[in-house]
């Protein structure tokens, strides 16, 4: 497509441009420094101001351009030229993505698609749409795409519908958008109508693959491959489903899960139905450490029902501490006990406190702290900066070494009676 780039008015983008393509093997420096000149938002005092129309030749160059591979990746120049322009804001540029979205290569898609979302003006809400309704959406995407809708909601909330039909796997930052949506009175319940039968068909799908998958003891199954791919996308299923009307049969096969986080998104949906949840289903949530937290959003309308026993400083420093473990290992303590709290009292008096945990992950256990926390009288979750382990053997040292040798506060910290 050099045919493209000899369109370009600008003299000096042509230069480049066609010194990448004449380059071929040599043509890694010649990349580098166009990327090092987007990232570093220099492109005018190179090029000058750029045209209206050069940027629409510019698009379609990095869409439909075959230029030499990077050691980065084969399409590295293409994806660095297009991302650049999502961050541009002109009319021509959705319009520039839309004309040519047919031939651009599959991987150069979701930055095509980007480059649209980032536009928030009403030609470029009807090229999405058209576009999604036309291609659906690449196999691939950016998560900067669904940042860009969320950043422009008030212009593309009403096309969530349709990406809802589209999302397959994306379908949890579609839900996001979704709710936000919803939170902000941008779309309602019945806008999401035209969805009912996709959302019925993948939530009854993937409840068939995730009910049998369940087990009675332990956790690390939510983890493992297809139940954990199946519960991840099942979640926003159930969330939407309750935007339908209540279907008994549906119903009665949400309430064989045991999964506490597809049991929250229950709990959801039970409530957009107007029906008060179990009560032993909620408390199955608050158990979880994990889950807990998001228990406290989905019950902010009725915090009546958050179970007591679980609102206390002890059990969300426990969610602080689980939630660093998930994030870290990639999968959950099999057991985790609180061992003691620990306080210490900074140069103006202010005392920190911080909570000494002993864990078990695939048999041998290790030591975490989590913290610090301004109050050990928190009723609301609490979230710990320094919250760390080492993974320590537990047995390797006593208590307040473990401490000591974890918390940037060395031997400041004292135990608590």
């Amino acid at each position: 497509m050099r045919e493209l780039i000899d369109q370009l008015d600008n003299a000096a983008w042509k230069e480049l441009l066609l010194g990448i393509l004449a380059a071929k093997d040599d043509a890694t420096p010649l990349i580098d420094q166009l990327a090092a000149m987007l990232r570093r938002g220099r492109v005018e005092d190179r090029f000058g101001r750029i045209s209206a129309r050069d940027a629409a030749r510019l698009i379609q160059i990095g869409m439909l351009t075959k230029f030499p591979p990077h050691p980065f990746s084969e399409w590295y120049a293409n994806s660095e030229l297009l991302f650049w322009f999502v961050t541009l804001r002109h009319p021509v540029l959705a319009r520039a993505v839309f004309e040519r979205y047919a031939q651009c290569p599959e991987p150069l898609k979701p930055y095509a698609l980007t480059i649209v979302a980032a536009q928030p003006d009403e030609g470029a809400v009807k090229i999405l749409e058209e576009i999604v309704a036309g291609f659906g959406l690449p196999t691939e995407m950016l998560p900067r795409f669904f940042w860009e809708l969320s950043r422009n909601i008030d212009h593309y909330a009403r096309v969530l519908p349709l990406l809802v039909t589209r999302a397959d796997k994306r379908i949890p930052y579609v839900v996001n958008l979704v709710n936000e949506a919803l939170e902000k009175g941008l779309l309602c319940s019945a806008d999401l109508l035209p969805a009912a039968d996709e959302i019925r068909a993948q939530t009854r799908a993937l409840l068939d693959i995730v009910v049998p998958a369940q087990r009675n003891d332990g956790v690390q199954w939510r983890y493992e491959g297809e139940y954990s791919d199946a519960a991840s996308r099942l979640g926003p299923w159930i969330d939407l489903y309750g935007h339908l009307p209540c279907d008994e049969d549906v119903l009665r096969e949400l309430y064989k899960l045991t999964d506490s986080y597809l049991l929250g998104c229950l709990i959801s949906t039970l409530l957009k139905w107007n029906r008060e949840p179990d009560a032993e289903v909620i408390r199955a949530v608050a158990r979880d450490p994990i889950q807990r937290i998001g228990l406290l959003s989905v019950l902010k309308g009725r915090p009546d029902l958050y179970p007591p026993e679980y609102r206390t400083f002890e059990r969300f420093a426990e969610s602080d501490m689980a939630t660093w473990i998930r994030n870290d290992c990639g999968t959950e303590a099999e057991s985790l006990e609180l061992v003691g709290v620990y306080r210490a009292q900074g140069d103006d008096g202010a005392e920190s406190f911080a909570c000494l945990w002993r864990f078990r992950m695939e048999g041998d256990e290790f030591a975490g702290v989590s913290g610090p926390y301004g109050s050990r009288e928190a009723t609301e979750p609490v979230w710990g900066e320094g919250t760390f382990s080492r993974f320590d053997p537990w047995a390797s040292k006593s208590p307040e070494e473990h401490i000591r040798a974890i918390s940037d506060n060395l031997s400041a910290w004292r135990a608590c009676h």
